[in-house]
């Protein structure tokens, strides 16, 4: 074999060889690694674990597990949290910017104050979760179960609920600009002391079967119902 020619072969076997331990993305991680940027955690029991103020960023953890873990503080932006359980987690002012929740089940979590904008929420069960002061500017939540939600104070300028299960949520004080609730399921959604004169989809029939009060701004065109305000219950 001439001379320049097993140079050249070594060369590239060198290049290959060094190539595998510098500057190569850290894929497949066990679950026993510890958390860092796009780890991947995929599948993994991390039930009530203490994760709180973690770098997760782009992390994949679909179909996880991590029912009453501590998150808080923790930055999950862009992570795969797709079918993943999240039930009685605590995720206040977490960073889930641009983040998959596609089917994820979040029962009573907590997620006031986090960082949601533009998350992937759709065919998601979180029923009785906390999302008081929640950023859900341009989140997709279609069909997703949010009954009996806390959404004072959020902020859901755009976000898609259309088909969501929004009985007995809770809106008092949210930014509902543009939010699009056509054919959102609305009973006893409780909207005194919020503005939904800027939201879209809502109609007449919706409103009969929510509740309000004389500081709940309409959109034009409806009217308070006459039940309004509910009876306690």
């Amino acid at each position: 074999m001439p001379m320049k020619r097993t140079a050249a072969i070594l060369l590239t076997i060198a290049a290959l060889t060094v190539g595998q331990f510098v500057g190569t993305p850290q894929t497949n991680a066990s679950c026993s690694d510890r958390p860092a940027p796009g780890i991947d955690w995929s599948g993994c029991k991390k039930i009530g674990m203490l994760l709180s103020n973690e770098d997760m960023r782009g992390a994949n953890l679909e179909r996880t597990m991590l029912a009453s873990t501590r998150l808080v503080g923790t930055n999950l932006a862009g992570a795969n949290l797709e079918r993943a359980d999240l039930t009685r987690a605590d995720l206040a002012n977490v960073d889930l910017t641009g983040a998959s929740l596609h089917k994820a089940v979040g029962h009573r979590t907590v997620l006031s104050g986090a960082r949601l904008e533009r998350v992937d929420l759709e065919k998601s069960d979180f029923s009785r979760a906390n999302l008081s002061g929640a950023n859900l500017a341009a989140a997709r939540m279609a069909e997703g179960q949010f009954n009996r939600v806390q959404f004072e104070k959020a902020i859901l300028r755009q976000a898609d609920l259309k088909y969501a299960n929004l009985s007995r949520a809770t809106f008092a004080g949210a930014d509902l600009t543009g939010a699009d609730f056509t054919h959102a399921y609305l009973l006893r959604a409780h909207f005194e002391d919020a503005d939904i004169s800027g939201a879209k989809g809502i109609t007449q029939q919706q409103l009969e079967v929510s509740c309000g009060n004389s500081a709940t701004r309409l959109p034009s065109g409806l009217t308070a119902p006459g039940h309004w305000p509910c009876e306690a219950y």
